[in-house]
């Protein structure tokens, strides 16, 4: 047996030895448990899990999970306020955690994690100075309550959602130089630098802020601005439309 999906309640993982062999458990590869009423989760000893599914229980924490092949794991719409550092999943490299209550995010060492998705929590500041991802490419923080997020140092990211959040500034002292989509929609910015500094860029999200004036010294990758709901004025949107780039203001 190499896939297992529970469609019941939390009993079914507190008898779930006697229902299938150890020998089994411990050829699992997935396991799903979403939709199960979870309280709680117990300690598993499944070492060659690789995809571990958690959503849409009633989870407010998570044990020190320990399993070395594990390689993705979904915890959304759960109750979540924090999670464990997660230091002895080695091989993770997806994890979502959409939908929850977490309103800080802890230290991470995870060589391998590719896509972090925190989306429709309660985070008010992300900080990467103690995250250790060296292989990140995809960032989504979308639907927080982020003020202003720093350090970031992801020298692999491409893409980076924080649409609805109450950011006032972005910084570009980050070091994220193969950057390819920025999602600022719905935020509170008054001005954005320009857009040089993400050389690899090619679509910009910015509408629904507070911007009066945008300008760009050189359109380089970019193929995709949207300015729409605003504050230019009709002189900065005449400028814009003649740069060449598909552009909605």
């Amino acid at each position: 047996m190499t896939q297992l999906t529970l469609e019941a309640t939390q009993e079914w993982l507190r008898t779930l030895n006697k229902n299938y062999t150890i020998e089994e458990l411990k050829e699992l590869e997935q396991l799903d448990l979403s939709n199960c009423g979870l309280t709680e989760l117990l300690n598993l000893n499944l070492p060659k899990l690789k995809r571990f599914y958690l959503s849409d229980n009633l989870l407010t924490e998570l044990p020190a999970l320990s399993l070395p092949d594990l390689q993705s794991l979904v915890i959304s719409n759960n109750q979540l306020t924090e999670i464990p550092t997660l230091s002895l999943l080695p091989k993770l490299s997806y994890l979502i955690l959409n939908n929850n209550q977490l309103t800080s995010f802890p230290n991470l060492n995870l060589p391998n994690l590719q896509t972090l998705i925190i989306n429709n929590n309660q985070l008010t500041e992300f900080s990467a100075m103690s995250l250790n991802l060296p292989k990140l490419k995809h960032l989504s923080l979308s639907g927080n309550r982020l003020m202003y997020i720093q350090d970031f140092n992801f020298p692999k990211l491409r893409t980076l959602d924080l649409s609805f959040n109450q950011l006032t500034e972005f910084s570009t002292s980050m070091n994220i130089p193969n950057l390819e989509y920025l999602d600022l929609d719905c935020n509170q910015l008054i001005d954005f630098p320009d857009p040089i500094v993400f050389p690899k860029l090619q679509k910009l999200y910015l509408g629904r802020n507070l911007i009066v004036k945008f300008a760009i010294s050189t359109v380089a990758d970019l193929q995709y601005l949207d300015l729409s709901y605003n504050r230019l004025t009709d002189k900065n949107k005449e400028y814009l439309k003649s740069l060449g780039i598909r552009t909605f203001l």
